[in-house]
């Protein structure tokens, strides 16, 4: 018998073996009095609903998706995906006690709040904190720890039924120079529903599936990304020619500020899209960037002869009366097709990965389940690990 037919066959087997263990779990897990019904929501698909943090000395701490600012990486040496990072900024080397807090309306539906607490590996000060994490329900503290440079990572679970407000508070004990960004990683939620994010504003233009708002307004970068994160969207990729065109005509119709803020920012010496799209298409001002600053902004002045109106110019986080553009839409990023756990390998692995998906065993984050997807036909089944199980077997060669 032909070696590849043997080679898919014995798969087709280990399919079906896969496939009744799946079920048989999924029967098992059924019956257990101990499962749990409720759903688990991450916090960074929630949107605070109210927000603030210490504003002295250029500061601009604050709680968003883990890896926003520094490395989603722990001390602990565990690279999260999930989660939340806090930063507590302290600038230009002064010592000051710093603090941010961001408030989550929960409406009393969730049941308990679950995570770890440890510090990004990517830190400027690791070694000289003095920070308290407190994390408070309708006024009342639920948990609280001193953070210090020796902590170990710390898991937390807590009982927040009932709660309509969920305050994650952190602050300084001592002033200290060099800012810290903590990590709670997979800090989520369990018992809510889907989370319901803001609604796209009613004037935002749309182009190509996706729409986008000027917003008049922002001394810094990271004010407009976190305004933006709060309405559910992100500060502007532009990652085409065509999109490039459409935001040319988009300012050029509606701008009322001289210069806008777009989501790139440089990390490591490289220009990157900071809500993970890949940079592959720039529109730099002749003589850009110049090494002026880490974030990026776009020339919207009409007729300057130097700051070419439509291009794009390196700049600092600090710009008073700048205007932002926030964009929603589907994040496009580079997704390795078939490849589901990541190994660079394709094989029965990330098969046996879709039959448990399939038979509601595990979930699949939106990667995976884009990676999973090999028959292009927006449906992610068995019908895609068999064709992942042929391509390992050799029976084909591509997706």
């Amino acid at each position: 018998m032909n070696k590849k037919i043997t080679t898919f066959l014995c798969a087709v087997l280990m399919l079906a073996q896969a496939l009744v263990l799946v079920t048989q779990v999924k029967a098992e897990v059924a019956k257990s009095e101990d499962t749990s019904t409720s759903s688990e929501v991450y916090f960074e698909d929630l949107s605070p609903s109210a927000f603030d943090r210490y504003s002295g000395n250029e500061g601009d701490s604050f709680i968003n998706k883990v890896g926003t600012r520094n490395s989603a990486t722990g001390i602990n040496g565990i690279n999260y995906t999930h989660g939340l990072e806090i930063w507590v900024a302290r600038w230009n080397y002064k010592n000051e006690k710093s603090w941010v807090w961001n408030e989550y309306d929960l409406s009393g539906t969730a049941v308990s709040l679950v995570g770890e607490i440890t510090v990004s590996n990517g830190s400027y000060n690791k070694t000289n904190f003095d920070t308290t994490l407190e994390i408070i329900g309708d006024g009342v503290t639920l948990f609280k720890m001193v953070m210090l440079p020796n902590m170990q990572t710390q898991d937390i679970n807590i009982d927040i039924k009932g709660i309509n407000k969920l305050r994650i508070s952190v602050y300084d004990n001592e002033a200290k120079s060099g800012g810290t960004s903590f990590i709670f990683g997979n800090a989520r939620v369990s018992g809510m529903s889907n989370p319901s994010l803001p609604a796209i504003p009613d004037d935002a233009v749309e182009f190509n599936g996706h729409y986008y708002k000027l917003y008049d307004h922002a001394d810094k970068w990271t004010d407009a990304e976190n305004y933006c994160h709060s309405l559910g969207g992100y500060l502007t990729t532009i990652t085409s020619k065509k999109e490039q065109d459409f935001i040319y005509n988009y300012l050029l119709n509606s701008a009322a500020e001289k210069n806008y803020f777009l989501g790139g920012k440089k990390v490591n010496e490289n220009w990157t899209w900071a809500n993970g799209e890949t940079w592959s298409y720039s529109n730099w001002c002749p003589r850009e960037p110049d090494g002026s600053g880490d974030f990026l902004q776009i020339f919207a002045k009409p007729n300057d002869t130097r700051y070419l109106f439509g291009t794009w110019d390196d700049t600092t986080n600090s710009k008073s009366n700048n205007g932002y553009i926030c964009e929603w839409g589907t994040v496009e990023t580079e997704i390795d097709l078939g490849d589901l756990n990541g190994d660079g390998k394709i094989n029965t692995a990330d098969a046996v990965a879709i039959l448990k998906a399939a038979a509601e065993i595990t979930q699949l984050d939106e990667t995976q389940m884009l990676a999973a997807d090999v028959n292009r036909d927006d449906k992610v089944n068995t019908a895609d690990a068999v064709t992942i199980l042929k391509y390992a077997a050799g029976i084909i060669t591509e997706f």
